[in-house]
């Protein structure tokens, strides 16, 4: 990474947004008590108007996608192919940040604890990684994969 690109990011706040798999207040009660700063999908994707409760069903990648960029947070989802499967997306909104679970055989909450074990590696991503990249994170916290996704 450049120095020029590192400067542009280092005075963002890391900031995490729950996709809808991981939007629940158990996920966010944990991820609150590591000290993660949390944006929550029902924020962004609530349910239509004269529906009670709940939140927008059957969300699209891209506009998760779109949505990261926009505001610059980190998105924490299960979606482990997103990157392979919209890269164009990625490229079109390129300060999007998106950190995906490698399987999704464990519960919300062990998924939760990998992030907070992975907390410090998250923030300096955030930071350093040219952006828009995309990450996988494995059960014991390690960032498995991390790349910034460019032009083929």
């Amino acid at each position: 990474m450049s120095e020029k690109s590192h400067k542009k990011y280092q005075h963002e706040k890391c900031c995490v947004l729950l996709d809808d798999c991981f939007c629940n207040d158990d996920v966010a009660e944990i991820l609150t008590a590591a000290g993660f700063a949390l944006d929550l999908f029902t924020n962004h994707f609530p349910r239509e108007v004269g529906k009670v409760g709940g939140r927008e069903q059957g969300v699209k990648d891209p506009r998760v996608i779109a949505l990261s960029h926009r505001l610059k947070k980190v998105v924490f989802t299960t979606d482990h192919r997103m990157r392979d499967d919209h890269k164009t997306d990625f490229m079109d909104h390129p300060s999007a940040m998106v950190v995906a679970t490698a399987h999704k055989s464990l519960s919300d909450e062990e998924w939760a604890c990998a992030f907070v074990k992975a907390k410090r590696k998250i923030e300096i991503l955030h930071k350093k990684q040219g952006r828009p990249w995309f990450a996988k994170i494995n059960q014991l916290g390690d960032i498995t994969i991390c790349k910034t996704i460019g032009p083929c």
